[in-house]
């Protein structure tokens, strides 16, 4: 039995904005002085573009912790190996058993014109 705030099995949730889902799944989280996560990142874009300072030194003060949920989710690396898987079909078929005294260097660098189309 579904409740009335999910959606049917099958069907999206139409999100309005970029911050919309991300209100909605964190209430709990308490933000920073009262503000909103909409105008917490407005203060973190701020603040990274006015100080030289790396990710892990900004989220270490505790001040755009309420953030860290949205940065997971937004800046998370794909799980998709398709390009490496791509590049490894295309070194298997310029090395083949005719070719086996061919030196690494050489794979390398036809592998690097075949793949970027030089």
């Amino acid at each position: 039995m579904t409740s009335a705030t999910e959606p049917e099995p099958g069907t999206k949730r139409q999100r309005t904005s970029l911050l919309g889902h991300y209100r909605s799944s964190t209430p709990d989280v308490p933000t920073s002085i009262g503000r909103s996560p909409a105008q917490l990142l407005t203060l973190y874009l701020d603040h990274i573009n006015a100080v030289q300072t790396t990710f892990a030194a900004v989220f270490a003060t505790g001040q755009y912790a309420a953030l860290k949920p949205l940065f997971e989710r937004v800046l998370c690396v794909p799980a998709s190996s398709a390009p490496v898987e791509r590049i490894f079909s295309q070194s298997g078929l310029i090395m083949r058993p005719n070719r086996a005294r061919m030196s690494d260097k050489l794979l390398e660098e036809l592998v690097f014109v075949k793949c970027n189309d030089f």
